[in-house]
């Protein structure tokens, strides 16, 4: 009789100078090396343009690292 595992082998992908894997969050990726990559775009209202933020944070928490991206996309 043959088991399975209950935890799935994470998929780690290279994106942005990061080793990453999805998490349940939008925006949100947990780093191979530990911590969050956080990646969002929002439309500057003084030129008109996109503009895109990203940043890998060192915090423990995915909802920690969604506060801080959703503050600066505020900021934009």
């Amino acid at each position: 009789m043959r088991t399975e595992s209950k935890n799935k082998d994470t998929k780690w992908i290279k994106r942005w100078h990061s080793w990453i894997s999805p998490t349940k969050v939008l925006g949100v990726w947990k780093r191979k090396d530990g911590g969050y990559l956080v990646r969002g775009r929002s439309k500057d209202l003084s030129t008109g343009k996109s503009k895109e933020i990203r940043k890998v944070l060192l915090v423990a928490d995915e909802a920690t690292a969604l506060k801080w991206l959703q503050d600066e996309l505020e900021a934009v």
